[in-house]
């Protein structure tokens, strides 16, 4: 039975047949995992593919569907973390804040080595840089931040504000889009 995600899958990714089955079931094979790991992430990963749809649909029409498709996959090297920074209820120390940075670096070198399109990996890869440069990993700032690590990251922090957090209650969506 085709679903919903799958509709959306299969219009997001632009190769021939072959190639697009293998990046469709790598994909859901990828989210069922993070779904099976933590539901709280893929909640936060599927408001944020909506959202970084919606913004791909005004600032890069043509590749939308991917900006979908990368955003269920971005927080993917958060499988390997432990469960008390993952679905801790404090505030992280220096050292957690560490390990949970770590989560990109490893979501990148799993995405790369699973052959993803550069997109999709760019949305993981930039998903935490800030537009004041205040972000990781690399520090970016301003447009020097990839237009897909630009979406990612507005898109992964209004997630983050509609959902809440253990030490932080969630925003309602006008509160959220005037932060």
């Amino acid at each position: 039975m085709e679903t919903r995600l799958h509709r959306k899958l299969t219009t997001a990714v632009k190769e021939g047949n072959e190639e697009k089955n293998r990046i469709l079931g790598v994909i859901d094979t990828l989210f069922a995992s993070i779904k099976l790991r933590d539901a709280v992430t893929a909640e936060h990963s599927l408001i944020m593919a909506r959202i970084s749809f919606r913004l791909a649909l005004i600032h890069d029409r043509t590749n939308a569907g991917m900006y979908y498709v990368g955003s269920l996959t971005h927080d993917i090297g958060k499988l390997a973390m432990p469960d008390t920074i993952l679905k801790g209820n404090q505030l992280l120390n220096y050292g957690e804040r560490e390990i949970l940075r770590q989560h990109v670096t490893d979501g990148v070198d799993m995405l790369t080595q699973l052959r993803m399109p550069k997109l999709v990996i760019d949305i993981a890869r930039y998903h935490h840089e800030r537009f004041d440069g205040s972000g990781y990993l690399e520090g970016l700032k301003g447009k020097d931040i990839p237009l897909a690590g630009r979406i990612a990251a507005v898109s992964d922090t209004y997630a983050t504000l509609v959902t809440g957090r253990p030490y932080q209650s969630k925003k309602e969506h006008k509160e959220a889009i005037n932060i």
